[in-house]
């Protein structure tokens, strides 16, 4: 493929530097990352990234990195199939279809479609695309539902290519890969790893933590049994979503405004004229706690009005009466649990904090943060909205 599609304004290889140095760490360990954050808190942006080749070298040695083939799944593009269809392939077979064809546009790409030419490996991606991929469409049921075997030979076709050879496979919306398919799926995932233990790795993206979702979407026992075998493989690996740091906030406000100057004037939303004013464009970042989603939703309230950004008490009172902000707000506070918000409840009541273990979590997810003791709102953006909104927690 000569012409790879790729973003209109790719994110330089070094946005959330922190953490995308700690998800290629445990991937070149062989281990696995489930990614937790907040709602458009910048998870996905997080594994486009790594997905990238041109980033993969930056944190990987090139030689290293030229066998590491990281896959991303995407849940908004699985296959959706009729009653009909179902009972012929089985309810897992979307997901098998979707890792075993995104298996293959990664191999039909560069670097690994050159690669695999030059060095007289050509063969692997035809035998993939017709030994496995085609089974899954299979007119016989029986064939059709075999699509652990399809994708555990496509898998052992690319491993086979040298000891030094990794797979990743990345659930981005974990959340929608768990509602539309089955337990048994994802226990097969597990048994995949078991078999090619260190050189296949997951990667999941999601609000609340893998447990939490299992026991909120599966409603009988024996499921969860099923899937714990699965979520297991995360103990001890799990990543909360950082904040933005100053220059990935910069680079954002930086790409916003580039982004409104190339809209043509019937379709403008914001005034011409100079970027922002740098201490508006810090107070932005500041009230918004470096939250992508908030941040993103804050810049044209504040493009239109710089001078009330000059403050950022005026700023958060301009932003709080934007309908999409605040919805962006409520949507943060909805995500916690009960004993979540209760601690927030008590900080705006300035009461003592009684549960340590809700508050830890909060601090967890970025909300709160720990100076010496002294615990403060990390998104002042969104104390003010809970101090607008407190029947809410």
């Amino acid at each position: 493929m000569s012409n790879i599609p790729a973003p209109l304004q790719p994110l330089p290889y070094w946005y959330q530097k922190e953490d995308l140095t700690y998800i290629f760490n445990q991937l070149r360990a062989g281990e696995f990352c489930s990614l937790i954050g907040m709602g458009s808190a910048g998870k996905s942006n997080l594994v486009s990234l790594i997905a990238r080749d041109d980033v993969q070298v930056k944190y990987i040695p090139p030689g290293e990195a030229m066998t590491q083939v990281i896959v991303l799944l995407n849940p908004h593009l699985l296959i959706s199939l009729s009653d009909h269809a179902l009972h012929h392939t089985g309810r897992a077979w979307s997901g098998y279809e979707m890792m075993i064809s995104r298996l293959l546009r990664k191999l039909m790409s560069p670097p690994f479609s050159p690669w695999l030419i030059d060095s007289g490996h050509g063969d692997v991606i035809a035998n993939i695309t017709k030994n496995y991929y085609t089974s899954l469409f299979d007119k016989l049921p029986a064939l059709a539902q075999t699509g652990i075997r399809q994708l555990e030979s496509a898998v052992y076709d690319v491993l086979a290519l040298g000891d030094a050879w990794r797979v990743t496979f990345i659930f981005d919306e974990f959340e929608q890969f768990i509602a539309q398919l089955p337990p048994q799926f994802f226990q097969s995932l597990r048994g995949l790893r078991d078999e090619y233990k260190g050189r296949i790795s997951y990667v999941t993206t999601s609000r609340r933590t893998l447990w939490e979702i299992t026991e909120q979407v599966f409603s009988e026992e024996r499921d969860r049994l099923v899937m714990e075998s699965f979520v297991e493989l995360f103990n001890g690996s799990i990543r909360y979503v950082s904040p933005l740091d100053p220059e990935s906030a910069a680079e954002s406000v930086r790409r916003l405004e580039e982004r409104y100057r190339r809209q043509s004037p019937p379709q403008k939303t914001v005034p011409d004229g100079t970027p922002l004013p740098v201490q508006a464009r810090n107070n932005l970042i500041a009230v918004t706690g470096g939250h992508t989603g908030l941040l993103r939703r804050g810049f044209v309230p504040t493009m239109k009005n710089p001078q009330i950004a000059l403050d950022s008490g005026r700023l958060i009172s301009e932003l709080l009466n934007n309908r999409g902000i605040s919805d962006e707000c409520a949507v943060i506070i909805r995500s916690l649990s009960a004993e979540e918000k209760r601690v927030l409840r008590q900080m705006l009541d300035r009461q003592p904090v009684t549960d340590a273990e809700a508050m830890q979590s909060l601090i967890d997810k970025h909300i709160i943060y720990d100076d010496g003791g002294q615990k403060f709102w990390r998104i002042p953006l969104l104390a003010g909205w809970a101090s607008q909104h407190r029947n809410e927690l």
